[in-house]
């Protein structure tokens, strides 16, 4: 099994799953074989977790995209100017495909005021049953949140979150909202959570097999 080894000054071996590849951490003095043998007691849950992991992000060169849980089609043309439409399936017009990153990006900017006028209702929506006041948000790329709440009470949201289904990116919002009332993850905070959306965990449960 293929993965990359970083040495520490650690104790004990650890395995973790970033961006679709294997981390494993040993300790500098282990050698080899025992990190390799560590592994491969390991591959069970590796493998789950590999079949588990999917790619944040829009790839314009494949076929197909992600979008509120659903599997729409991409459907490129060539033309002069750059062009992004979501009727059905995502319609792209490109100028080329020389930089697919650059592209990547550019689609993914012009799907995110749509994003914003999605999460906007559902802000007012928890805000309101939650009775506080509505809460400014912004939409930003993350890499390993789906949202986060500052001190302040002003909210994040992973663009990337649009390719979630419409009921976990709902309990994203009551998640992040509830940290308005409890800046923590306490009892009192989830049965905040629970009484607004007693289904909460199968809907965490669901996203998780999708």
């Amino acid at each position: 099994m293929k993965y990359i080894l970083k040495r520490t000054n650690r104790k004990t071996i650890a395995i973790s799953i970033v961006d679709g590849k294997v981390i494993v951490r040993a300790p500098l003095w282990l050698d080899q074989h025992h990190i390799d043998a560590f592994v491969e007691t390991k591959s069970t849950w590796i493998q789950k977790k590999l079949l588990a992991y999917r790619p944040m992000g829009i790839d314009v060169a494949s076929d197909f995209v992600r979008l509120y849980g659903e599997k729409i089609p991409i459907i490129r043309n060539q033309g002069r100017k750059f062009n992004v439409q979501l009727n059905g399936a995502l319609f792209v017009t490109l100028p080329n495909m020389n930089d697919i990153e650059t592209l990547n990006k550019k689609v993914e900017d012009t799907l995110k005021p749509e994003f914003i006028n999605y999460l906007t209702p559902l802000v007012e929506k928890y805000a309101r049953l939650l009775k506080i006041k509505t809460p400014p948000f912004m939409v930003r790329r993350y890499k390993r949140i789906h949202g986060r709440c500052n001190s302040k009470g002003d909210l994040s949201f992973n663009l990337y979150l649009m390719q979630e289904s419409k009921e976990f990116i709902e309990y994203v919002v009551l998640h992040e909202c509830a940290h308005i009332l409890e800046f923590n993850h306490s009892k009192a905070f989830y049965q905040i959570i629970e009484t607004h959306m007693p289904n909460y965990k199968a809907i965490i449960k669901a996203n998780k097999v999708q």
